[in-house]
């Protein structure tokens, strides 16, 4: 017996994040596929059972994130944002005074400080390191002048692939010993791009993704007597996993400026750190 699920984008609806940023379905592509074979090859002494399934999918994953504005990446805070009423005030901590004296403060601070002139950080006060994490953000392209989920990627995808053949072999000694043997096999990888943005930025479970599962499985049987079976059994199992999160494994920390980071003896890579800036989309793998 042969089979084959087969789906695609046709009767699917499009996802309300791309009908917001007024982009088309996603790709969508699926078949699930394979086939059965088995019978005698010895009459009444040995019979072989083999199957076998694949799955393949391309499905849409349209992502929503919040990236910064282009302003706040040069140091620009004197706008409105979008849903917001003034600009953020931003205030530089090295005007930073004691209250006491002639300094007077708001009921219960302890300091007080000026903002920046024209609500704006100079470039000199900027870190080169920052400023390059910053340049590796995807522009917003829907809202832009929003604080939050400013960028959509429509066209992000999901890939999977998985195989998995199963067979069996059954032994008839004589009326009151067999025995069988069992195989069975599981291979896969999964793409996913977590926050949509472009490699080196992109994590996520990225190409190389390793998914593998093997099992043997041997069993006795021994009818003793018509009240009394023997039956024995033994099995091998291994699984192995990997789901690498890097996108781009010749990107590292000397990319973003960074001089010296840590590392650890029995991995001593390069690689970018994780970078996680509070109210926005993390990047780079680890």
């Amino acid at each position: 017996s042969l089979f084959d699920f087969w789906r695609n984008r046709i009767l699917d609806a499009n996802t309300r994040q791309n009908n917001a940023a007024n982009q088309k379905r996603g790709f969508r592509n699926q078949h699930q596929f394979g086939g059965q074979i088995g019978g005698p090859i010895r009459k009444d002494k040995d019979f072989i059972m083999f199957s076998f399934e694949g799955f393949r999918e391309r499905v849409p994953f349209p992502s929503v994130a919040t990236v910064p504005l282009m302003e706040i990446r040069q140091g620009n805070f004197n706008f409105v944002p979008t849903g917001q009423t003034n600009p953020i005030q931003v205030f530089d901590p090295s005007t930073s005074v004691a209250c006491g004296g002639s300094v007077s403060c708001p009921l219960g601070t302890v300091y007080v400080r000026q903002p920046f002139p024209n609500n704006t950080i100079p470039l000199a006060r900027q870190s080169p390191i920052g400023r390059a994490i910053l340049s590796y953000y995807p522009a917003p392209n829907f809202n832009p002048q929003a604080l939050s989920q400013n960028f959509v990627r429509g066209d992000n995808l999901g890939k999977y692939r998985y195989e998995q053949p199963i067979g069996k072999w059954d032994h008839i000694i004589n009326d009151a010993h067999r025995f069988n043997f069992t195989f069975t096999f599981q291979d896969g990888s999964e793409y996913r791009n977590s926050n949509g943005f472009d490699p080196p930025a992109q994590n996520g479970n990225m190409t190389g993704t390793v998914r593998r599962d093997q099992n043997y499985i041997f069993s006795y049987d021994w009818t003793m007597s018509p009240m009394r079976i023997l039956h024995w059994q033994a099995s091998f199992n291994r699984f192995e996993e990997n789901f690498p999160d890097v996108s781009d494994s010749k990107f590292n920390y000397t990319d973003l400026g960074i001089k010296r980071m840590p590392l650890v003896e029995n991995f001593p890579n390069l690689l970018a750190p994780r970078v996680n800036v509070s109210g926005y989309n993390n990047m780079f793998g680890n």
